[in-house]
């Protein structure tokens, strides 16, 4: 049985069946650390929860479960995910999250048509994980996708967290820090938490609002967001509606 490193974080997962395996294929770790976090989900449970809704393969479904639990173990680690779309971008690891159905997956991929997909990877397209390690802060891409089979098992230095909004036009700022909690909260495990759990899940929130930038863009999801979205993250400055009208 394959042992994982996932974040830099030796992972003992014991899959009942072969989708995550297929998944995960790109974070196999031959060394010799010990296991850091040991996880399975028991099959009488999945096939249970199979039975109640199969929307998804019991191998999908399982995934799934792990992710929970997966997420909720890191933790423990300086480590959170984000339910977003992280982009590598010269250098640095850029988050869009919003809720579902605003079109975080569909702003990435603006970046990839304007900027071109040799300049533009994209880390994971559902749960990437942000951990301070190295005494600074790093995204990693993970096996756990949300099912788009969009990840890639590289890390980078976090750029930045960028939330969206539709918007008939487009504008970017930076969001002031008491409001951020609620939005990375939305979107991050908060379920199944013990005391200890959600203490640790607080902390690592707590000093990642601190020592980070996060924005908000408000945006129409035409190519000219990600236009905006790249000038301001990059030179702080945006397009004006005077610029944008002559």
């Amino acid at each position: 049985m394959p042992i994982y490193k996932i974040a830099d974080i030796i992972s003992d997962i014991r899959p009942k069946f072969p989708t995550f395996e297929k998944n995960a294929k790109n974070y196999e770790y031959s060394g010799n650390e010990p296991a850091q976090i040991k996880l399975a989900v028991k099959e009488d449970f999945l096939r249970e929860k199979y039975n109640e809704n199969m929307l998804f393969s019991i191998g999908e479904l399982e995934c799934i479960f792990m992710s929970d639990v997966f997420n909720k173990k890191i933790l423990k680690y300086n480590a959170i995910f984000l339910h977003s779309s992280a982009i590598l971008y010269k250098g640095k690891a850029y988050l869009f999250s919003a809720d579902s159905g605003v079109g975080k997956s569909t702003h990435t991929k603006l970046w990839i048509k304007k900027f071109g997909a040799e300049n533009v990877q994209i880390i994971n397209d559902d749960k990437p994980i942000i951990r301070f390690i190295d005494n600074d802060w790093y995204v990693y891409g993970s096996p756990f996708d949300g099912g788009t089979g969009i990840n890639k098992n590289i890390r980078a230095k976090l750029g930045g967290i960028i939330f969206l909004e539709r918007a008939e036009e487009n504008s970017i700022e930076v969001l002031d820090k008491n409001s951020i909690f609620s939005r990375i909260y939305k979107n991050t495990i908060k379920f199944s938490l013990d005391d200890e759990y959600a203490g640790y899940m607080l902390n690592t929130a707590d000093k990642l609002i601190k020592e980070n930038y996060f924005y908000l863009l408000k945006c129409n999801m035409n190519i000219e967001s990600a236009e905006i979205c790249e000038k301001f993250l990059l030179t702080g400055d945006s397009y004006g509606k005077a610029e944008k009208n002559t």
